[in-house]
């Protein structure tokens, strides 16, 4: 019906309107590139804390940043869900609620674990203490 690849003839008339791809919304974009810088970031600077060479400047600010931002997100989120389980114990009257405020809670302190020593080697937490110390031995971190 339509003159051309991707083209069709619109109902009410004559023109030609484009079919199939959409454009992207404009924040799309930005957002889903952010996402990958940050997990390229977190893929390297979380698993090369054995690096034999010394970091050069590039690397300890981008580890740097990484820390600040695993740290802000973690902790924000902490402080959330302290907020939530807060109000959730002023007002829980059934097992149900104290449920939550229990597993909010948790959740609390493993989001301060995590702001704090980040992911270990191993899928458990006995070993992020050690990595972490090994990672501010690397890129001269003071907390």
């Amino acid at each position: 019906m339509g003159s051309g690849r991707g083209r069709g003839r619109d109902t009410a008339g004559d023109r030609l309107v484009r079919v199939g791809r959409r454009r992207p919304q404009p924040l799309v974009r930005p957002a889903v590139s952010a996402a990958r810088v940050l997990g390229a970031l977190a893929g390297v600077f979380e698993d090369n804390a054995s690096g034999i060479d010394e970091p050069k400047l590039p690397e300890r600010a981008m580890a740097g940043s990484w820390l600040v931002f695993r740290r802000v997100v973690a902790w924000g989120m902490a402080l959330l869900f302290a907020l939530i389980a807060l109000t959730s114990a002023m007002e829980a009257t059934s097992s149900s609620d104290w449920f939550a405020v229990v597993l909010f809670s948790a959740s609390t302190v493993f989001l301060i674990w995590i702001g704090l020593f980040g992911a270990g080697a191993r899928s458990s937490m006995a070993d992020d203490r050690a990595m972490h110390a090994k990672r501010r031995r690397r890129y001269r971190w003071r907390l």
